[in-house]
């Protein structure tokens, strides 16, 4: 079809909404498609030969929503758009003709969200945007040759979100930007901005704000710290910035900080200690960044801190400890970390501690035990941990031990079995570990125990079917396991039995088939016949 002449008439006078959907050979659209008094939503998509709309698209009296979307001939938008004096929401995305906006399009008084997405050739935005005094909701994205915004942007007093992407060209912001006494969300990203401008500060009631992929962008102003509404700031990919300004400490507000993929950053500012209200610090990325300040100490509601990929840093602040309402801490990737601070074991309602990839730490600290808010314990990819601190027996809370590619790990403390707590634990990929100790079996919350690709173990305790709590086992890819006990009978409550990849193991022991619960047995890998009655058996 390429086009709707003599076909409007056959549509229902009552019609509230029309799409018009991949029609790609479809040039035009009717003129007496503008008769249809109380359409509110228009949607035309992936009509690539639409070269224009309507001259009268104005008398959609009663039209609230406008989508153009994958139009990718169309050069114009009539100047008529301007007297849809009930519409609330204009998107256009991916209409790549599309060079200009109509002045017009400031008349539209009712308009609540415009969104401009993917246009190649757009270069300007009309002034008369600023005229949109209904508007709350601005997203532009994709304008690769737009350079600069109106400085009339500032007059859009009901404006609450702003969003600026993927505009390379862009390389500054009007100044009138801080008149934007309505807006709480501001984000900038894949721009080429080299500064912010000082304005900035003044955009009071302003929660959120995010800088993403502007490699250019070498400083926040200062004026950042007067931001008395700011929650959430968010630094990402931002390559050529080098430190944060010292007034963010002036953030009262402020709830989250994230600071990622910086990678000329080289240190953060004592002042982030001030920040009374941060409950989130997340510094990713950030391969300069030598240290944390030690003022992190006094982050009095900072209840998770996360530090992953800061190959620089060699050990965290003593200060940390003093982190009274930290519930979760994850440090990963930090390649050159040698040690983590005794004063861990001072933090009084930690719940979730990681630590992973990170290949210098030899030893962790015997305070570790005085964790006794502690539920969750993983630990991943430190090559140089030869055994973890006897002091984990005093762990009272901890029910998930995850201990994962820590290839230098010989042994478990015999201490674990004081676990009492534990549900789940799981052991992978620990090639240097020879066996289990016997006091595993006083586990007794222990519902899953899953020991993976541990080459080196030949054998299970028979203290294992003392594991009354025990469902799920789980062995894999332990080619050097010659036998499991008989005692694995006495596991009551074992509901599966998972032996896999398990090349020396040639049979299961005959007590299997007095497990009670037993519903789902699988042996794929191994060399075991079994015989057992009431469950599935998988078996290649």
């Amino acid at each position: 079809m390429t086009d709707f002449s003599g076909q409007v008439q056959r549509y229902p006078q009552a019609l509230q909404r029309l799409h018009i959907t991949a029609c790609p050979a479809l040039s035009a659209l009717p003129e007496s498609i503008c008769e249809l008094a109380v359409l509110q939503r228009l949607v035309l998509h992936g009509c690539s030969s639409l070269t224009a709309l309507p001259m009268n698209i104005g008398n959609m009296a009663a039209l609230r929503t406008l989508t153009i979307s994958g139009c990718g001939s169309l050069t114009t938008l009539p100047h008529s758009i301007g007297q849809l004096a009930a519409l609330e929401k204009l998107h256009v995305k991916d209409c790549e003709a599309l060079n200009e906006l109509p002045d017009s399009i400031g008349q539209l008084r009712a308009l609540k969200v415009l969104t401009i997405d993917g246009h190649g050739g757009l270069a300007a935005l009309p002034d008369s945007i600023g005229q949109l005094v209904a508007l709350k909701t601005l997203i532009f994205q994709g304008h690769g040759a737009l350079t600069v915004l109106p400085d009339s942007i500032g007059k859009l007093a009901a404006l609450e979100t702003l969003c600026v992407l993927g505009c390379r060209a862009l390389l500054v912001l009007p100044n009138s930007i801080g008149q934007l006494a309505a807006l709480r969300t501001f984000g900038i990203c894949g721009c080429g901005l080299s500064t912010l401008p000082d304005s900035i500060g003044q955009l009071a009631a302003l929660e959120t704000f995010y800088v993403r992929n502007c490699e250019r962008l070498t400083a926040l102003p200062q004026s950042i710290g007067q931001m008395s509404a700011l929650e959430d700031l968010e630094v990402k990919d931002c390559n050529a910035l080098t430190l944060l300004p010292d007034s963010i400490g002036q953030l009262s507000a402020l709830q989250e900080l994230e600071v990622k993929d910086c990678e000329a950053l080289t240190l953060l500012p004592d002042s982030i200690g001030q920040l009374s209200a941060l409950q989130e610090l997340e510094v990713r990325g950030c391969g300069a960044l030598t240290a944390l300040p030690e003022s992190i100490g006094q982050l009095a509601a900072l209840n998770t801190l996360i530090v992953n990929g800061c190959t620089c840093i060699t050990a965290l602040p003593d200060s940390i400890g003093q982190l009274v309402a930290l519930q979760k801490l994850e440090v990963e990737d930090c390649v050159e970390l040698t040690v983590l601070p005794q004063s861990i074991g001072q933090l009084p309602v930690l719940e979730i501690l990681t630590v992973g990839q990170c290949g210098s730490l030899a030893t962790l600290p015997d305070s570790l035990g005085q964790l006794q808010t502690l539920w969750v314990l993983k630990i991943s990819e430190c090559g140089r941990l030869t055994a973890l601190p006897d002091s984990i027996s005093h762990l009272a809370a901890l029910e998930a031990l995850f201990i994962e590619k820590c290839g230098g790990l010989t042994t478990l403390p015999d201490a674990i079995g004081q676990l009492r707590a534990l549900e789940k634990l799981e052991v992978e990929e620990c090639g240097g570990l020879t066996a289990l100790p016997a006091s595993i079996g006083q586990l007794e919350a222990l519902e899953t125990l899953s020991i993976q690709g541990c080459g080196g173990i030949t054998a299970l305790p028979d203290s294992i079917g003392q594991l009354a709590a025990l469902e799920e086992l789980f062995i894999e890819k332990c080619g050097g396991l010659m036998t499991l006990p008989d005692s694995i009978g006495e596991l009551a409550k074992l509901r599966e039995l998972k032996v896999k990849d398990c090349e020396g193991l040639t049979a299961l022991p005959n007590s299997t088939g007095q497990l009670p619960a037993l519903q789902h047995v699988d042996i794929t890998g191994t060399r075991c016949t079994i015989n057992m009655r009431g469950c599935l058996i998988v078996c290649r």
